[in-house]
């Protein structure tokens, strides 16, 4: 990433046009940050794993949190049992 006063525009209207800078800045924020992953609950174990691998070995991540999306629905209405219904 550049270190000059530059600023960087890696989106246009919504669509990545840099994937270069992208990567770098998702490196940068995921890498010192911890990371909430929302995911559904037919997610194999396997997957998650292999998820959970690649983010702490290839990127770096230092805290690293898969959750069920439905269960952070109902933590964002502070709730902790409940009936979720998604669509969609």
């Amino acid at each position: 990433m550049k270190k000059d006063r530059d600023l960087l525009f890696p989106v246009n209207r919504g669509i990545i046009q840099d994937y270069e800078t992208m990567t770098e800045i998702w490196q940068e924020m995921v890498s010192k940050n911890p990371l909430l992953i929302s995911d559904n609950p037919l997610t194999s174990k396997e997957n998650k794993c292999k998820t959970a691998s690649v983010l702490f070995e290839k990127i770096g991540v230092k805290e690293l949190s898969i959750m069920n999306s439905a269960v952070l629905s109902l933590f964002s209405t502070g709730k902790t049992t409940g009936i979720v219904i998604e669509s969609g």
